[in-house]
């Protein structure tokens, strides 16, 4: 029968580094406070704030994924500037443009809106180094919106509620809750729609059906062109309300699509959760528990003969669960349990190396 890693066999505590000084974060991760929005929000290096992994020396994938990022954005930032400063030399200097015609034909490019209203000349050569531009600038923005979809990914969480140590699974609660998020953006999305049309209709003129298609259009990335800014002041408006617009206009269509999706998942989590929470009756509970044991065993394929003490341990449940939820496939739990071998046989081999322990000098019994 297999004996389970003790404690002591880890790595290193989570107080006190291996060298016996106390743990400190990496120096490289703090360069990440300047970039939090790409972090998930996370702007410190506490160790009561760092993940659990790095406590003991060891990587794990949101910290590398995090680091990685971080090589990201700065090519992001690089290819976004390069991409203003050519496109600003080129128009400004071979083409006599003014320096608000720049950044509204530049902005209104990279973000594929493309109204038509400002043009480069019919030249082959302009056509050329434009199409280098619109490629550079298309490369940027899927850089950031890759950021942006990090942050989202890494800052959404589902909190369980409850009294007890253990709380019971909500379905109902996490999707109301990600029912406000969708409203929150719906919202975001609304008022951002109203500044547009109040200014558009401010600035040019026009009526209100007119100044709500502009700001669809603009919002959509559609550009088709028949209505346009004409004033310096709304082109500048433009270039940087066509950010704000198109930003939230995703992200507002991502939470509506993704919703359904989201309701079905937590749906089938509560189902799955339901199968070990009938406690209402004592043969309830036995079912549970039953069920817990042969889903460890079909699952993970470890027989009761083999688990430290024959009993159900709370990893095995917590892993069934994982494969349950489909958070985890099986050829990870199969590599994981190779890792454990191999520990397990470096463990072994160690105690085997290790001289006897002698007997001591009035005593009549081996100190264990």
């Amino acid at each position: 029968m297999e004996e389970p890693l003790a404690s002591s066999d880890r790595l290193r505590s989570s107080e006190r580094g291996a060298e016996g000084v106390a743990w400190q974060p990496a120096e490289e991760s703090r360069g990440w406070r300047w970039f939090p929005f790409c972090r998930g929000g996370r702007t410190t290096v506490s160790p009561t704030q760092d993940s659990l992994a790095s406590r003991y020396g060891l990587l794990d994938v949101a910290e590398i994924r995090s680091k990685d990022l971080m090589t990201v954005v700065v090519n992001g930032i690089i290819m976004t500037l390069l991409y203003l400063l050519l496109g600003a030399l080129w128009l400004m200097i071979s083409d006599s443009w003014s320096f608000t015609d720049t950044v509204y034909f530049m902005s209104t490019s990279m973000l594929t809106i493309g109204y038509g209203d400002v043009v480069v000349n019919e030249r082959g050569t302009d056509r050329l180094l434009d199409s280098v531009l619109i490629a550079l600038g298309l490369f940027s923005i899927t850089i950031w919106a890759a950021c942006a979809s990090q942050w989202l990914s890494s800052a959404r969480s589902r909190r369980v509620e409850g009294h007890g140590p253990v709380a019971e699974f909500d379905a109902e609660l996490s999707i109301r809750k990600y029912r406000w998020k969708l409203i929150h953006r719906l919202v975001v999305l609304l008022v951002v729609i109203v500044i547009g049309v109040v200014a558009f209709m401010l600035g040019e003129g026009t009526s209100f059906p007119t100044s709500f298609y502009w700001v669809i259009v603009t919002s959509s990335t559609i550009g088709y062109g028949d209505v346009v800014p004409t004033s310096p002041a709304m082109k500048w408006f433009t270039s940087f309300y066509s950010i704000a617009a198109t930003g939230a206009m995703l992200e507002a269509l991502r939470f509506a699509g993704t919703f359904p999706f989201t309701v079905w998942t937590l749906r089938a989590e509560a189902k799955v959760f339901g199968q070990f929470s009938r406690r209402n009756t004592a043969a309830g509970g036995a079912a549970a528990a039953s069920l817990a044991d042969s889903a460890v065993t079909e699952l993970l394929g470890i027989p009761p003969e083999e688990r430290p003490g024959g009993v159900l341990g709370r990893s095995d449940v917590a892993l069934s669960m994982l494969l349950l939820l489909n958070r985890v496939s099986y050829d990870d739990v199969q590599q994981v349990s190779r890792i454990y071998d191999n520990l397990k046989a470096d463990r072994d081999d160690a105690a085997l190396a290790r001289p006897p322990l002698q007997v001591q000098a009035g005593v009549g019994s081996q100190r264990s």
